[in-house]
């Protein structure tokens, strides 16, 4: 196992150090390499390549995305929703809004 992990960074390494090359000023956008890989990935390249994983990065973006829009169709302030949602998580009660 331990060799298989060893040659999947290295070609990993490969890859980005060439792509790296022909694209100076490179984004690469890892898709479907896996929760692990995809962790991974990202600690090492994060302070050398500009890099985005979609399997990790991708859902926290579709989220905010959707919290935006509802918060612009009820036109609700961002930090009223925050402050209520952590006053109702603190308080453990459905029916308790605090005085904001």
């Amino acid at each position: 196992m331990h060799v298989y992990v060893e040659k999947y960074y290295d070609f990993i390494d490969k890859f980005v150090n060439t792509a790296e090359k022909l694209f100076p000023n490179l984004y690469l956008h890892w898709e479907d390499f896996g929760r692990p890989n995809a962790a991974a990935i990202l600690e090492r390249y994060q302070d050398k390549i500009t890099t985005f994983n979609d399997d990790i990065q991708g859902t926290g973006i579709v989220a905010l995305a959707g919290i935006l829009g509802a918060l612009n169709i009820s036109k609700e302030k961002v930090y009223r929703t925050a402050r209520n949602d952590i006053w109702s998580r603190h308080c453990r009660c459905r029916n308790c809004t605090p005085n904001i």
